[in-house]
């Protein structure tokens, strides 16, 4: 019973008495947090006056009837477009959308549901979805980080941001990429049921909800780091903020250690546009044995620093250890 749950309180007057219709699309290749984390989310909220109903009436919607296959699991889904009740609240989930974000059909679905909708609500790629429905021109917007350079290109009208969880322009809302979701449900909570049933929710899912989100991936320094590495090994460690990060690779190599540096500083000092939006590194010195010193500048005119260092793996023969490091210059 949500009685066990949820603290009796008095129904606030601007609530509203009657649950709001949650729709999440759903398709083949949907990717599983991006829909499932929302409809948990909107789940743990009591309908006001009551301690057995809920806020929200959450459903899933396809293009057709037939099951959808993702990630090891088929998923009913509840409506189909012809029969779907029509949404409050429209959630639109990431994964693999090339298709439906190059369905007519998808399209037209996705903008009438979002024309009488109180807000729509995107997760991860799923804002490809709205850009292509014309649903993202003239607002700002974010997505999954490694996709933000891919998202502005898609979306030239659209001022794609990198330095937040969620962005909200009053009915569009995007969020980051994938547990991002939870954060952008628990917003859309806030705002149409409170803070305090936000906080409420979270605390249920014993979620760590910053509504600041402060944490944001595509704000890490490890954006710096998005090359398409070309070895067979295994990641030791990822860590740092916004100002630093170091990388260490367990790596399997017939090379030497000079040759190995060499392979990758090759890969440092090719352009890639579509994630590190067109940033040089610049080879500043280092030993060539086993070390290399970078500079770089920021898309906002920042210099940083990086290295690559190689070393022998202990007790590992055959394998090497492979350091990659950024800083922000004070």
């Amino acid at each position: 019973m949500l009685a066990l749950i949820f603290p009796i309180l008095a129904a606030r007057a601007e609530r509203r008495t009657t649950p709001r219709n949650v729709a999440i699309l759903v398709f083949d290749g949907v990717q599983v947090i991006d829909f499932t984390a929302p409809l948990e989310v909107f789940g743990h909220v009591p309908l006001p006056g009551t301690d057995d109903r809920l806020a929200y009436n959450t459903y899933t919607v396809a293009k057709t009837a037939a099951p959808v296959t993702t990630w090891g699991m088929r998923v009913a889904p509840a409506f189909d477009f012809a029969t779907a009740p029509r949404p409050d609240v429209l959630v639109i989930p990431g994964g693999d959308v090339r298709a439906v974000e190059n369905d007519p059909q998808v399209l037209k679905w996705v903008r009438d549901a979002a024309g009488s909708a109180e807000i729509v609500l995107s997760v991860c790629n799923g804002a490809f979805i709205l850009a292509k429905a014309g649903l993202l021109d003239d607002r700002r917007a974010t997505t999954f980080a490694p996709l933000i350079p891919s998202l502005q290109e898609a979306a030239p009208k659209t001022r794609v941001v990198d330095d937040v969880r969620y962005v909200d322009n009053g009915k569009i809302i995007t969020t980051a990429g994938l547990s991002s979701g939870i954060d952008g449900a628990l917003h859309v909570i806030e705002r149409l049921d409170g803070k305090g049933w936000a906080q409420n929710a979270a605390l249920v899912l014993e979620y760590d909800w910053d509504p600041g989100g402060r944490y944001v991936r595509a704000a890490l320094a490890d954006r710096y780091l998005w090359f398409p590495l070309d070895f067979d090994g295994d990641p030791i460690e990822k860590t740092g903020d916004r100002d630093r990060w170091r990388s260490i690779w367990l790596v399997r190599t017939a090379m030497d250690r000079p040759q190995f540096l060499e392979h990758v500083d090759a890969i440092l000092q090719t352009n890639h546009p579509r994630t590190l939006r067109n940033v040089h590194w610049t080879r500043v010195g280092g030993d060539r044995s086993n070390e290399s010193r970078w500079r770089f500048v920021d898309a906002k005119g920042r210099p940083w620093k990086g290295t690559a260092r190689v070393e022998e793996a202990t007790g590992q023969p055959g394998q090497l250890k492979l350091t990659l490091s950024v800083a922000k210059e004070r």
